[in-house]
């Protein structure tokens, strides 16, 4: 049976017993599952790179949300009053 890639603790216990019910020794088993627990972290994107690729996603969008928003806000005149003047 093939193994769960996660690093979830509930994947790790799975592989654990997948392995001593293939009649692994249990240091073996436990080798084992860390090592995929290891090579699924590496396929997993890092907080920092998930962050990068959100705020470059977040930036992209706020510049089309305000090219929209201009043209569709009606233009307004400002107005300033001055003393002795209203």
């Amino acid at each position: 049976m093939p193994l769960i890639k996660s690093t979830s603790k509930k994947a790790f216990g799975k592989n654990v017993k997948a392995e001593l019910a293939a009649g692994r020794p249990l240091k073996q088993s436990l080798a084992i599952a860390y090592s995929e627990k290891r090579s699924a972290a590496k396929n997993k994107p890092s907080a920092r790179e998930h962050s990068a690729h959100t705020s470059e996603m977040a930036s992209a969008y706020e510049k089309s949300v305000a090219h929209t928003r201009q043209d569709l806000t009606p233009a307004r005149k400002s107005r300033r009053i001055t003393k002795g003047k209203l």
